[in-house]
């Protein structure tokens, strides 16, 4: 994996097992207005 990919990866990473950033992101994408990050259930493989 070249190192610019694994960067990428690893921010992505890095923004989402916080709970209300991927809320946040959840929202922006599904264009929804959830408020609770602590109903999210982050499964990870």
């Amino acid at each position: 994996m070249s190192n610019e990919r694994n960067y990428k990866s690893n921010v992505f990473v890095m923004l989402l097992e916080e709970k209300k950033r991927a809320l946040e992101l959840y929202n922006a994408v599904n264009d929804s207005n959830y408020d609770d990050p602590e109903q999210i259930v982050i499964n990870t493989i």
